[in-house]
């Protein structure tokens, strides 16, 4: 360090400050509600115990740091949740939730289903099954309608069962993080055909 410049404040500093001034706060504190533990000794008396409640002071301060930390990693995780969930939206700009002709769905989804990319295969119906809605005018493509809206405003089709699948299928693979197999697309599949009438 050059001369003339100190450290004005350190972290570890403030830390131990903060620390030292909770416990003395506990102590009195814990000396208030327990007067009768403290023996009536005169102030000099080197016979007076000595209370050491720095123990406690380094649990709390271990704990409230645990705490933030804890409450630091709980956002940062619901941040990178919210930021992966918002990248797979149907509604935000990427090559797989792109707008696209029915037809051109269909054909992505076969092509990912032999990749084995079930997951990706599955949704590709249901966009394709979400293009099918809006372009037969049965629900316009609207961004803020989420799968129970979907269902909801399903409720009357009589094809609402076939929906169902693809809706819920999406919900789980997409929002429970559940993982897709060839079984699930055959369920998928076998629902989008139904919803064409070629079952």
């Amino acid at each position: 360090m050059s001369a003339g410049k100190f450290e004005t404040t350190n972290l570890g500093w403030r830390f131990q400050q903060w620390q030292q001034q909770t416990g003395e706060w506990i102590e009195l504190k814990l000396s208030q509600l327990f007067p009768e533990s403290l023996p009536n000794v005169p102030d000099n008396s080197n016979n007076f115990p000595s209370w050491d409640f720095s123990w406690v002071v380094r649990g709390i301060g271990i704990l409230l740091l645990a705490g933030m930390v804890g409450l630091l990693g709980r956002w940062l995780w619901q941040w990178l949740s919210g930021v992966r969930l918002r990248t797979i939206d149907r509604r935000s700009p990427s090559p797989e939730t792109q707008k696209l002709a029915v037809k051109a769905w269909l054909e992505r989804s076969r092509q990912q289903q032999q990749k084995g990319n079930y997951r990706v295969a599955c949704r590709c119906l249901y966009m394709a099954m979400l293009q099918q809605l809006d372009d037969a005018k049965i629900v316009p493509d609207r961004p803020s309608l989420t799968d129970g809206e979907y269902d909801r405003l399903l409720q009357e089709n009589p094809k609402n069962s076939a929906y169902k699948v693809l809706l819920e299928t999406h919900e789980r693979l997409y929002f429970g993080r559940r993982k897709a197999t060839a079984q699930t697309f055959d369920r998928c599949q076998q629902a989008y055909r139904e919803i064409e009438g070629k079952s």
